[in-house]
């Protein structure tokens, strides 16, 4: 499969939480992982929430980024470029009134759509996005 992981499934893989062992497994299943220069914003926001919260050190977080970011140096994902058309189709898709979509889930799906890409999250309304727009996704889920 051609995953494409959303910073909400993707984080799992770096941070111990209850999805990790599912993010793990699905991560390592798949043909090649993608992510976008999107995602990188995203898990820079979501490790700072994780300090605010106590979960994570500042040190410690230090280190899951730069560890994050020696993965995408390496080329471990195929990172897809947010473009001109990757907006427009976002743009398009919120103009439709129809979702409660965010405009930075409306990207993540964007990119999944441009490049047909099966999307990866564990975000609900990303999911249900994905759902109501046809764009083939694993919600994923703790048990």
């Amino acid at each position: 499969m051609r995953a494409y992981f959303d910073t909400s499934a993707l984080v799992p893989t770096y941070v111990p939480e209850v999805l990790t062992p599912l993010a793990v497994a699905r991560l390592t299943a798949a043909e090649t992982v993608y992510v976008s220069w999107l995602t990188e914003v995203e898990f820079c926001s979501a490790l700072a929430l994780k300090t605010r919260t106590g979960e994570l050190g500042h040190k410690e977080a230090h280190r899951v980024l730069e560890t994050f970011r020696r993965h995408v140096k390496a080329k471990a994902y195929e990172v897809v470029p947010v473009s001109r058309e990757t907006f427009s189709l976002a743009s398009s898709s919120l103009s439709r009134f129809e979702t409660a979509l965010k405009a930075l889930d409306a990207l993540h799906l964007a990119c999944c759509q441009f490049f047909e890409l099966t999307l990866l999250t564990a975000d609900d309304g990303l999911a249900k996005g994905a759902a109501h727009f046809g764009v083939p996704h694993e919600h994923l889920k703790a048990v």
